[in-house]
């Protein structure tokens, strides 16, 4: 500890010494906002809920210091709780807004559907099938064509129908199918790997088998 004496006003008092831990306040505020973009990974909450707890976090960070000047002295650390929460709800805001933008714009219907996708990635191949994963461009409902949004894994059958097709279909190919559209689900094992959850983070929500007739 540091003595300190102020001679104008004869008072005594003691200082803490500043560490390094103070002299980083980027350090400071990093570590809320990660722990919001973690935090959002598990609950996901509504990205509005999480602006609307923001601005109202800030609200009152703006008030405290806005009010007496002895509030300030005498619940220093008010301000801190607040800018670290407004910090924590931040990284939840950007997480969870990223996640909405990985949505499908529209709720797609299970069942077979026609389907205007794009190819993500070049095929690999499995045992049985040939994997990618595509973004959906459109789908057609009730006879028009509406933007969809959101990606699936698509799955293309090793038959002798896909063969003459495989070196086409690469990143960046477009294709028109007809598939049978089937949400992505949890193994239903207890503790197992929540695949549906991964899946989500990733923004794929479908799946679909496809032949050589598709």
């Amino acid at each position: 500890f540091l003595f300190v004496m102020h001679l104008s006003s004869q008072q005594w008092y003691f200082t803490k010494p500043t560490n390094w831990w103070q002299k980083a306040p980027f350090l400071r505020l990093l570590l809320p906002l990660v722990a919001g973009i973690l935090l959002q990974t598990i609950v996901t909450v509504a990205f509005m809920y999480t602006a609307i707890a923001g601005i109202s976090v800030l609200l009152l960070l703006v008030a405290f210091l806005l009010g007496p000047h002895y509030w300030q002295l005498r619940w220093f650390k008010v301000k801190g709780i607040l800018v670290h929460l407004f910090v924590l709800l931040l990284g939840m805001f950007v997480m969870g807004y990223h996640q909405h933008q990985l949505q499908p714009a529209v709720a797609l219907p299970t069942g077979v559907q026609n389907l205007v996708i794009q190819l993500n990635e070049p095929l690999t191949e499995r045992n049985q099938t040939y994997k990618s994963v595509a973004h959906i461009q459109t789908v057609e409902l009730q006879g028009k064509a509406v933007e969809a949004g959101g990606q699936m894994i698509l799955y293309f059958t090793k038959d002798s129908a896909l063969l003459h097709l495989l070196p086409q279909l690469n990143a960046g190919t477009q294709c028109v199918v007809q598939c049978n559209l089937q949400p992505i689900r949890k193994s239903g094992n207890p503790g197992a790997f929540d695949y549906e959850a991964w899946c989500h983070q990733k923004g794929i929500y479908y799946q679909a088998f496809l032949n050589g007739k598709s």
